[in-house]
């Protein structure tokens, strides 16, 4: 795990505050952060290499039976003068209509909490999304594309598929699906 830093849900709830969800969205881009807060994270992050990646981190998007994968925004890239606007375009995924629509589906509350976590970017040879069959299974999947997840959370590539069954502690079967040699391949 790339070292980095979190801007918690309280940060985003001071310049959300409460109101309407139209007021809401317009407080993201345009009210003032807490005082000390840009100074803070520019602070954090001046010991970590750039460029960052800026991920958000919905406090309601992953539960048994939920998964906001693709609903959120993370930014590639991003250069410590972007990062203060970078942190403002996750906040304002957790307000979009796509995102309230998910949590009006799952009963969800209509204040939203979101943290943003900056993280070092890496180049990775690949990258994948874990998934459990199941409330307290056995059965796990791993999703995996070559390089950066970007294009496996957004629908755009097909991935390779792992299927591992666990008992007792230790894997006991392994399938695979795709063409799992497209992930070794040098990069």
């Amino acid at each position: 795990v790339p070292p980095g830093v979190v801007l918690s849900a309280e940060v985003f709830e001071a310049v959300c505050g409460e109101g309407t969800l139209a007021e809401r969205r317009e407080r993201i881009f345009e009210a003032p952060l807490p005082a000390g807060v840009e100074e803070a994270l520019l602070e954090a992050t001046r010991e970590l290499e750039s460029p960052f990646i800026v991920r958000s981190a919905g406090l309601d998007e992953d539960a048994g039976g939920a998964s906001a994968a693709g609903i959120y925004r993370s930014l590639l890239a991003v250069e410590r003068a972007g990062l203060v606007a970078a942190v403002r375009a996750c906040w304002s995924s957790a307000l979009s209509p796509a995102a309230e629509a998910y949590r009006a589906q799952r009963g969800g509350s209509a204040a939203p909490q979101m943290a943003v976590v900056v993280q070092t970017m890496i180049t990775p040879r690949a990258a994948g999304v874990l998934f459990s069959e199941g409330a307290g299974g056995d059965v796990f999947w791993v999703e995996a594309v070559p390089g950066h997840g970007e294009p496996l959370v957004s629908g755009e590539a097909n991935p390779v598929r792992y299927r591992f069954t666990w008992r007792g502690g230790a894997p006991r079967e392994l399938r695979v699906s795709g063409e799992p040699a497209s992930l070794l391949a040098p990069g």
